[in-house]
């Protein structure tokens, strides 16, 4: 008696039929394959894209490069599978999420900055107190939104994109849960800035050297933003002075440029420039 095919990623995801291989079919996915080969990250990444149109034998293509690969390409790989995958399909793809290495890593170097005299701090700031109780695994979504948000800067016309507004909707309601930690975990485990979803290692890079003293700045601008409030506009001018002071620092600090936090009336450095 033949054994059943267990389900793979490729079964679950949406759009893997296949369709007639006709010699045209064939063609292209020799093509397709060639190019994926290319030493180039780029010609990789654009035959990504096209392999998918190729039904299964296409689609095969591209599990196989979110399996075996690392980088770029697999992290291209990953998003387009992930755009396409059903939920049962995104849990397969947890185990290949690209974040998730940093994620923990993260993590760990998170959870040495946040000794008693770190906590102890975090009291004396005027915006900082909400943040006593959170732990190392609750604060690289902020990170991440911080980044989504604060990454790709202001257009010509000084206004927010979409990515960025609901990345400031994310850390509004962030810090009011943190008292709250079974609100805060599930209001985390269901949005777009886990180590699962794409754009999670771009979005957490600026953050992998964060000294006690620059998480506390970061912490503090927080807790300014959403102390004050979020009226939903989509241009930064438009906001209360010191609200736009905060996300102005925080938009900087996630492009790895340094600014400053204030503690007890007293402006400290906020991330030294890169070099």
């Amino acid at each position: 008696m033949s054994e059943l095919r267990q389900p793979g990623l490729s079964d679950a995801v949406k759009g893997g039929q296949s369709p007639p291989l006709t010699s045209a079919v064939l063609g292209g996915l020799i093509g397709v394959k060639q190019r994926l080969a290319s030493s180039t990250d780029e010609v990789r990444i654009a035959a990504i894209t096209e392999a998918l149109s190729y039904g299964r034998e296409g689609l095969e293509l591209v599990v196989q490069i979110v399996k075996t690969e690392t980088g770029p390409v697999q992290r291209a790989a990953y998003d387009k599978l992930y755009q396409k995958a059903s939920e049962s399909a995104r849990i397969k793809l947890l185990k290949y999420a690209p974040g998730k290495a940093i994620h923990q890593t993260l993590t760990q170097h998170l959870s040495q900055l946040l000794d008693e005299n770190f906590r102890k701090d975090l009291t004396r700031g005027k915006y900082s107190g909400w943040a006593v109780s959170i732990t190392a695994e609750q604060i690289p979504p902020m990170l991440c939104a911080i980044g989504s948000y604060g990454r790709p800067g202001l257009d010509a016309q000084e206004r927010l994109n979409a990515q960025q507004v609901a990345a400031l909707s994310f850390l509004e309601n962030y810090g009011w849960l943190a008292d709250l930690p079974n609100e805060l975990d599930r209001n985390i485990s269901a949005s777009p800035f886990t180590y699962s979803t794409p754009g999670f290692e771009e979005n957490t890079r600026w953050a992998e050297q964060l000294s006690q003293s620059d998480l506390f700045g970061v912490i503090w601008h927080v807790g300014n933003f959403y102390y004050r409030g979020y009226p939903r506009e989509d241009n930064l001018n438009n906001l209360h002075e010191r609200t736009k002071e905060s996300l102005e620092c925080l938009m900087q600090v996630a492009q790895g440029k340094q600014t400053y936090y204030q503690l007890a009336g007293v402006r400290y450095p906020l991330r030294e420039p890169r070099i």
